[in-house]
């Protein structure tokens, strides 16, 4: 079931998306983002990744620009057609970016937070993931929200824990070859984020509790 929002005018600095809150910036500033409550994300689905000198310098800016995340490594993985980065907050949440979808943010615990897949948000509301979809008119913007049903979320997460056991599987056979890293001389990251990507495959990406606005 859909449900709307409607916001006639947005902030022109909410399209000028900044890598403080899980999202990518730099030069995706001048491409059509994502405004939510629940924080802001461009919209990957509109770059093409075919040359592979540009998916290295994509790679390269959001490695640099995602300073949330304190402790982040990229890493170059047989199978996919980007980087994959990955990083703690902090506060021991993670964030993982295959490229720029699909992008999966957990909690602490390992439970999915926030999530974009195939050009949409996701958002958790504790019993079930919320997608928001941006619709524009000539008069104003709403916001469509669809809460996935059970079937549509057990299909989620059977293929974000397929993708996550296919990189832990990596991870563990040195296979993923690292690129870049902050800090660069800390040796434990790939081992402690092996280590958490197995925490959220043993719950099943559980979900974190709903996030409340301006989270």
């Amino acid at each position: 079931m859909y449900k709307k929002r409607t916001k006639k005018r947005f902030d022109r600095a909410a399209e000028r998306p900044s890598l403080g809150n899980d999202i990518l910036g730099g030069r995706y500033r001048s491409l059509l983002g994502l405004y939510y409550s629940t924080g802001k994300h461009v919209l990957s689905s509109t770059i093409g990744f075919g040359d592979m000198a540009q998916n290295e310098s994509d790679s390269e800016d959001l490695m640099a620009e995602a300073t949330a995340l304190k402790r982040r490594i990229e890493l170059r993985c047989p199978g996919e057609k980007q980087n994959v980065i990955a990083g703690f907050r902090d506060d021991g949440r993670l964030s993982i970016y295959f490229g720029h979808d699909p992008v999966y943010h957990v909690d602490e615990w390992g439970c999915l937070r926030r999530a974009f897949v195939d050009g949409r948000l996701y958002r958790s509301h504790g019993t079930t993931l919320a997608r928001l979809t941006r619709v524009r008119t000539r008069e104003q913007t709403e916001l469509q929200r669809y809460d996935l049903s059970d079937e549509e979320l057990e299909q989620f997460r059977q293929v974000a824990c397929e993708r996550l056991e296919r990189f832990r599987q990596m991870l563990a056979d040195g296979r993923a070859e690292r690129v870049a890293q902050v800090p660069a001389d800390e040796t434990s990251l790939p081992a402690g984020l092996e280590q958490q990507i197995g925490v959220i495959l043993e719950g099943n990406m559980q979900l974190a509790p709903a996030i409340r606005a301006g989270r």
